[in-house]
């Protein structure tokens, strides 16, 4: 397991910056509620995070490594993701099948297969 650390971020749309100087610190296998009113930069941090936003100033590091400069696929790949909460995003699949979907990547996957 892997630790996220998140120093000094900055991210926002465009010139428009939304969230400012953001640190935050999750340990392997912690767990972090993000908790505001709409509107307050909750799913902009989450796209920081995964890749979807760059970052305008700052630094996000997993397991020790910047990963402020790779793609959303490659962090994916290293083991960063989301987790959708009530969108149905695989309607017609069971939530075993939902969750398998969610875990074909990475040390994911590994974990997965040794398992099983």
């Amino acid at each position: 397991m892997s630790e996220l650390i998140l120093t000094n971020v900055c991210v926002g749309y465009g010139r428009v910056r939304v969230v400012h100087d953001i640190d935050l610190e999750v340990p392997a296998r912690g767990r972090v509620a993000l908790v505001g009113s709409n509107g307050a930069g909750k799913s902009t941090i989450v796209k920081a995070i995964n890749g979807l936003l760059p970052i305008q100033a700052g630094d996000i590091r997993w397991d020790g490594h910047s990963v402020s400069l790779l793609s959303a696929y490659e962090r994916v790949r290293i083991g960063i993701g989301t987790v959708a909460e009530g969108r149905a995003l695989f309607p017609d699949c069971t939530v075993i099948e939902n969750l398998q979907a969610a875990a074909s990547f990475g040390d994911a996957r590994r974990l997965m297969s040794a398992t099983q």
